[in-house]
């Protein structure tokens, strides 16, 4: 048997064999994406899990910097306490995305 693609019978990817694995269905291609299920034809890549988000969020060490300038512009413009609204929207939608990842990971 040449190499095929093989998935379970729920559509999960199992890889690609020479001979079939326990349960094994061949399909024609392998998945773009192994977390692709097959429903004659391989689905939507899936959305990567929110853990994973949360953790680029807190590496994204220039993200971090541009919204801790664009706060520090803001509280020396207003002279008191930091308006969201004074933050530029990019900078004001990483610190949201931040601060949420920041808020899971204490929980």
């Amino acid at each position: 048997m040449k190499p095929t693609p093989f998935v379970d019978k729920d559509g999960n990817y199992l890889g690609i064999f020479n001979s079939a694995p326990e349960g094994g269905i061949p399909v024609d291609t392998a998945p773009a994406h192994a977390g692709q299920k097959w429903n004659n034809g391989w689905g939507d890549i899936p959305e990567r899990p929110q853990e994973e988000q949360d953790k680029d969020a807190l590496a994204d060490t220039e993200a971090q910097a541009t919204i801790l300038v664009e706060l520090y512009k803001g509280l020396v413009r207003e002279g008191g306490p930091i308006d969201p609204a004074s933050v530029d929207v990019k900078a004001s939608a990483s610190f949201q995305k931040l601060k949420t990842a920041i808020d899971r990971r204490k929980a």
